[in-house]
């Protein structure tokens, strides 16, 4: 599994089945661990899995949430 510091997007639309961890995924969102656990998996705005007392995140989860965030300028 790669370290912390080399996830990135490129990374997650190669492989959307891959799953995350609760600092990885903050990371690849450049939000706090606190700010992602409270505010998006407690809200249940990002789907996520718990296995045991771990939590994951899929990637595809992820990257649709980005998607959701979206912003276009309309005129």
């Amino acid at each position: 599994m790669k370290n912390i510091q080399e996830t990135n997007i490129e990374d997650l639309t190669t492989n959307p089945n891959r799953l995350l961890t609760e600092k990885q995924s903050a990371k690849v969102l450049n939000l706090s661990y606190q700010t992602l656990k409270r505010a998006l998996r407690y809200n249940g705005r990002i789907p996520f899995y718990r296995m045991n007392s771990r939590i994951s995140y899929k990637a595809s989860d992820l990257l649709a949430y980005l998607d959701s965030c979206r912003v276009e300028k309309t005129n």
